[in-house]
């Protein structure tokens, strides 16, 4: 795949991807449910929330936002347990 294409694709993910951000509702069930803990470490507050299933991995496959944005989907984890999974 040629440079162009892939600066291409990147920006149509990038541009689909605002459409699968968690909804605060979601938030607040992940957030109640893990306690306020990480739920990868579960011993550092937890300040952020990660997409089990990838967004890219969902526009691949074109699931809907509704199922990348679910509470199944999401974690609330803490930025080193975050970093760590992201890689």
């Amino acid at each position: 795949m040629g440079a162009k294409s892939e600066r291409e694709r990147r920006g149509r993910i990038k541009e689909r991807r605002s459409s699968y951000e968690f909804s605060m509702g979601t938030k607040m069930a992940a957030f109640a449910r893990a306690g306020g803990y990480c739920e990868q470490c579960r011993v550092r507050k937890g300040v952020e929330y990660h997409h089990l299933i990838p967004v890219e991995q969902g526009i691949e496959f074109n699931y809907p936002p509704e199922q990348i944005n679910a509470v199944d989907n999401c974690i609330l984890v803490c930025n080193d347990c975050h970093r760590q999974l992201d890689n």
